[in-house]
């Protein structure tokens, strides 16, 4: 319903009356820039891996972007914007369900690991949507060395926002985006490897980092505002909204760090289970033969 809502105020749908070529590219553009959209056919794969009795991270993933964006940050008014409130408890309430069902799948995983999975399927998808917004931008014929990115790496619509380097915000969202769907791949093997507890909460916490970093070094700019999600009604001024950023952003850096610090918990204690010690004693073997000395008088 999001989605379809936000599709309907885009200015460019209105205006095309039939499905020209104009209208698949304006579509195609829609699609690939906007959260909504990537999460709405990520709803569809989520779907058929419960039908196919697989578990699933994406209803906890979308929990996170409702949760730490659209709620946390840029919800103005529970009462004015109430839509990201009733999304909120929409998908609490699926990603809690998908959480139990995980663990009774024939491979089945952990709560741990399931919010291992969402935190990075949050990451990759945000570091994906932010790329395209600025492979967008670089078709429009925008001069990428005088755009910016504010929070959560989102790229400035325009020359006059503050905030970090366009280009190295790029390399920093291939980075954050191959790290993260390197987690995602270790993550969703049948039994995870050390490898997936070392990564887990590396790409959460660069993102985590690099917001820390913008504001402290740039501040919170319109980009941020203007362009992060582009579904609810966003006013200009949000009560608290550094605190608001902050909070968001310290809260994205505990949860990496506490996650990778649990799973290390975790895996090391099942290595010390399964490699334990057994006694010398029960390990010898009676010998085959035994050699006897000779009765002597």
């Amino acid at each position: 319903m999001w989605a379809l809502i936000d599709a309907s105020r885009e200015p460019a749908f209105r205006a095309t009356p039939s499905f020209t070529l104009d209208f698949v590219i304006q579509l195609a553009f829609y699609i690939l820039s906007t959260p909504g959209a990537w999460w709405l056919f990520l709803q569809f794969s989520s779907i058929k891996a419960i039908y196919e009795n697989r578990p699933t991270p994406v209803m906890v993933a979308a929990t996170l972007q409702v949760l730490l964006i659209d709620v946390l940050m840029f919800n103005d008014s529970i009462i004015g914007t109430p839509l990201p409130i009733l999304c909120l408890l929409a998908t609490s309430g699926a990603a809690i369900a998908a959480t139990i069902m995980s663990q009774h799948t024939p491979t089945a995983r952990s709560r741990l690991v399931t919010l291992g999975l969402a935190a990075n399927l949050f990451i990759l998808v945000a570091a994906l949507h932010q790329l395209t917004s600025s492979l967008r931008y670089a078709l429009n014929g925008a001069n990428l060395s005088e755009r910016t990115i504010n929070l959560w790496m989102t790229p400035a619509s325009g020359p006059e926002y503050r905030g970090a380097s366009l280009i190295g915000g790029i390399i920093l969202m291939i980075v954050t985006a191959v790290i993260a769907a390197t987690s995602l791949y270790l993550g969703s093997q049948h039994r995870h490897t050390m490898a997936f507890v070392r990564l887990v909460g590396l790409a959460p916490l660069i993102m985590a980092l690099t917001n820390v970093y913008i504001l402290l070094a740039h501040g919170l700019s319109a980009t941020s505002i203007g362009s992060t999600l582009g579904l609810t009604s966003i006013g200009k001024e949000f009560p608290y909204i550094y605190f608001r950023a902050w909070g968001t952003s310290i809260l994205l850096g505990v949860f990496a760090v506490g996650e990778t610090v649990l799973l290390h918990r975790r895996a090391s204690a099942r290595r010390r289970e399964t490699g334990q010690v057994i006694p010398v004693a029960a390990t010898v073997q009676p010998p085959l033969r035994q050699s006897y000395r000779p009765y002597t008088r």
